[in-house]
């Protein structure tokens, strides 16, 4: 509150009032609540003393009604605190202030040349806010989303800056003026429409959304409601939601485990095997009807034509045994007589032209059958048609209903017995898995495959956007080509392509820095997380490497290569998360004071006296503040494994043999008014 005007950045927070409600609800109407907040804390060498003063007056409430039982209570933005509805800040009375000693100085004082907002931003900018505070809702879903790592790499190095450069030289580079030449305009225009999809822009330059809402859209992870329409935003949103995707089946195994441990692993070994057999069965069944219903569209007709078709077959018959089939052959043999120039009866057949004319009568009457037979021709079609039906159809009539219409049905028959024994395998399963604990089985299996689907179809969008992208960029390049030769040619467009080609050189310096130094630094903070995520784990030799890809996608490989992240234990989350920021600052140098909100709720015995060991080594010169309970912090941990030689001690002791510990308690949690103050330790007052 007293940094950034509001609570901390967590789901847990939304909604709630800036002031304790239970206090407020003690007030009578138009009374004033006040509230105050003072911090020390240390950045470098300056020291700050940030306190901010809320004074409000309360008001009667205002509900929402949801139902005829159901109330929520109407929250506003009162001049940027959350508060009851109808609650107003006293401006006059309400402060925010920083004082701030350099480390020759005595006292704090006022920078009078700076707003205080300014300096807080310098301190602590709003969107590292969640880098800053931390607690167990944000350690233990910190690797759920892409953006996270994007913001800790890209905005605690500072590379945020010179993207932000890069995006304005784009635009500059870009914005190509009308020159009034209109073949050169067209082109400017073309390439300008390419331009504006990559950067999912409308035509007037400004950011362009679809109507598509997020999948599970979560204002702390996404910066829109809806996607992008088109371009390299639209497929960074794509890729963020697959992670999510991602997560949220490695969310329906883990419910499927918490079922029953052994006895849903085998199950689901079983519903894999089934289901791969489900799969071939059915796509076996589905062959089958094709095959059956296409051998009875072919044949059926055959079938009911049998009587017309031997009808047909004799008729032919008769013709051949007459021999007057087929035509083909006694063409052949009328021409060989011709060429021979004699008969089988010895008549004489050779040519007497008289006059440019035939007169060996024997040679014209043969030249005239064999002429004639040039109209019945196509009749030989029908002696072909005579061996295809008999062989198929009148030869064995039993054996063609057997092969067109028996073995089909028959074979559908058993794919159809196949795939539904399979089935009902797989319904079985489902319902021992069921059987085996709370779990809604079902809707897990069919959560699974919606987002088993959403994620095939968001990869195959992606890659349809990337051809697109590629054809663009083709295209422009030829459309540049086009233009420069254009441009040459004149006076005023020379000019204007000279300051474009300075622009595209300065751009592609910025660009090249860019890609290497994001390369760069990604790499060492991914070498560097592993690094003191295996130095601080009591399971080193579980995990083999640590992977930032090129998107901000992150992977954890085990030994056998499997991606472990979104199995991790609580303990090994908050390891993971911390070793990343650690390695963050180590590598940018980047420095930062750090707030953890119960540290240690879910974490005990080896884990917690390792953190107690890791913080101070990896988080050097820092100042940590743990807003902790006793449990955690002051209570001796009961679960520290004895054989490995660890003491069971409380954190904070184990803390103190490594940094300076300040304590502090918070009293009269049960009264109106909650005060800090300072606080000593079981283990100091015994020594």
């Amino acid at each position: 509150m007293v940094f950034l005007q509001k609570r901390a950045p967590y789901k847990k927070n939304e909604g709630y009032s800036i002031i304790n409600q239970k206090y407020l609800d003690s007030l009578d109407p138009e009374s004033i609540a006040s509230m105050s907040v003072q911090i020390d804390l240390q950045k470098g060498e300056t020291a700050y003393r940030i306190s901010r003063v809320l004074k409000v007056i309360k008001n009667e409430y205002h509900y929402d009604l949801i139902d005829s039982s159901t109330k929520i209570l109407r929250m506003t933005d009162a001049q940027g605190y959350v508060l009851p509805w109808g609650c107003e800040v006293i401006e006059s009375q309400s402060t925010f202030e920083i004082l701030k000693r350099l480390k020759h100085e005595q006292s704090f004082h006022a920078d009078k040349k700076t707003s205080p907002e300014s300096i807080m931003n310098e301190i602590l900018p709003e969107s590292l806010s969640s880098y800053f505070i931390l607690d167990g809702e944000f350690l233990e879903k910190f690797w759920t989303g892409i953006k996270k790592v994007q913001i800790g790499i890209e905005r605690i190095s500072q590379l945020h800056l010179l993207k932000t450069t890069l995006d304005h030289l784009d635009l500059l580079k870009k914005s190509v003026p009308q020159i009034g030449k209109k073949d050169i305009d067209n082109l400017t225009l073309k390439i300008k429409v390419n331009d504006f999809y990559e950067l999912s822009k409308d035509s007037q330059g400004n950011e362009y959304f679809s109507s598509e809402l997020r999948f599970a859209y979560d204002p702390e992870t996404d910066d829109n409601e809806y996607y992008h329409a088109t371009g390299k935003p639209r497929i960074a949103e794509l890729n963020q939601d697959i992670e999510k995707m991602n997560h949220g089946l490695l969310d329906i195994a883990e419910q499927f485990g918490a079922s029953s441990v052994e006895a849903v692993k085998n199950l689901n070994k079983q519903f894999e095997e089934v289901q791969h057999a489900y799969n071939t069965s059915f796509q076996a069944e589905q062959q089958a009807e094709k095959e059956y219903f296409s051998s009875f569209i072919e044949n059926l007709p055959t079938f009911f034509l049998k009587p017309a078709i031997e009808y047909s077959v004799n008729i032919v018959d008769e013709l051949r045994k007459k021999g007057d089939l087929p035509y083909e052959a006694k063409k052949i043999f009328t021409n060989d007589l011709l060429e021979l120039g004699k008969c089988i009866c010895h008549t004489n057949l050779q040519s007497h032209i008289k006059d440019g004319k035939e007169t060996n009568e024997a040679r014209l009457n043969v030249m005239n059958v064999r002429d004639s037979m040039a109209e019945d021709q196509g009749l030989d079609g029908s002696v072909n048609m005579k061996f295809y039906f008999e062989e198929k159809l009148l030869g064995d009539f039993n054996k063609f209903t057997l092969e067109s219409f028996d073995k089909p049905r028959i074979n559908l028959s058993k794919a159809k017995t196949e795939s539904l024994k399979y089935n009902n395998k797989i319904k079985q399963i489902k319902i021992d898995l069921q059987n085996l604990g709370q779990v809604d089985i079902d809707q897990l299996v069919k959560d699974h495959d919606h987002l088993l689907n959403k994620i095939k179809e968001t990869t195959s969008e992606i890659k349809d956007i990337e051809f697109k992208l590629k054809q663009n960029e083709l295209q422009n390049k030829e459309y540049r080509l086009d233009r420069k030769k254009l441009m040459s040619r004149d006076n005023k467009a020379k000019k204007i392509y000279h300051e474009q080609a300075i622009w595209e050189s300065i751009t592609e310096i910025f660009e090249k820095t860019y890609s290497e130094l994001k390369h760069e630094i990604r790499e060492q903070v991914q070498s560097k997380t592993m690094e003191i995520f295996l130095q601080t784990m009591y399971k080193q030799n579980k995990f083999k490497s640590f992977i930032i890809k090129s998107d901000y996608s992150v992977e954890l490989i085990d030994q056998k290569d499997v991606s472990m992240l979104g199995s991790l234990s609580a303990g090994e989350s908050l390891f993971l998360a911390l070793s990343f920021i650690s390695a963050i600052r180590d590598v940018t140098g980047y420095k930062f004071p750090l707030i953890i909100d119960t540290p240690l709720g879910r974490v005990s015995g080896t884990p917690r006296y390792l953190l107690s060991q890791a913080l101070p080594k990896y988080l050097p010169d820092e100042q940590i503040i743990f807003l902790a309970t006793d449990t955690e912090f002051l209570n001796p941990d009961t679960n520290v494994h004895q054989a490995e030689g660890r003491p069971e001690s409380p954190f904070g002791e184990l803390l103190e043999e490594q940094i300076n510990v300040k304590y502090s308690l918070i009293t009269g949690m049960e009264k109106d008014v909650a005060i800090i103050v300072d606080y000593v330790p079981k283990w100091r007052k015994d020594k």
